[in-house]
């Protein structure tokens, strides 16, 4: 998947340091590079459980809902125009529900028994984008990310593309580049 081949990149240059070319890209430069091994390997079998297990989950879960409102693959491709539109509104649901979601998993003791798992890594490294406690990860990750085709009852060809595109999107943005 992209998922995992955009990790897999990154992971030779955070693992390695090498090529030395791009770590003057690197946000926080004062962390160390390359990272310990057994860090980025425990980070590693969590995003797999959780996207594995629980996305798999998440996905029989929730199906019923989306087909209910659309998000399947009958009947034809839908337009451009709708695919970005649907898109747009995704990004706008997500973006919505995840920051009340986060705000939430900031309540103290859910912070305590949830939360804290996703910020044991001060370093940004791609691969943590989905290091989070199972619940945090169908509630503020796979949730918020099927807001916006549930609201807009879209197409499975925009679904996959959406959630491509959030990935790859929250991969970017945690890896400290």
């Amino acid at each position: 998947s992209v998922f995992t081949i955009l990790n897999g990149l990154l992971a030779i240059l955070e693992m390695t340091g090498k090529p030395e070319a791009l770590l003057k890209y690197k946000i926080q430069r004062a962390k160390p590079v390359p990272l310990e091994p057994s860090r980025y390997f425990r980070c590693a079998a969590v995003t797999f459980f959780n996207l594995g297990v629980i996305g798999m989950a998440a996905n029989t879960l929730l199906y019923p809902a989306l087909a209910w409102r659309g998000c399947t693959a009958a009947g034809k491709l839908p337009s451009l125009f709708t695919a970005f539109t649907h898109v747009v509104g995704s990004i706008l649901a997500q973006e919505i529900t995840f920051y009340y979601s986060h705000r939430f998993l900031h309540i103290p003791f859910f912070y305590k028994h949830i939360h804290k798992i996703h910020h044991e890594f001060s370093q940004p490294i791609g691969a943590c984008c989905v290091y989070m406690h199972p619940i945090e990860f169908f509630v503020s990750g796979s949730m918020t990310t099927l807001a916006g085709p549930f609201l807009m009852g879209s197409h499975l060809s925009v679904l996959t593309l959406w959630v491509t595109l959030a990935l790859i999107y929250t991969v970017i943005e945690h890896s400290g580049f």
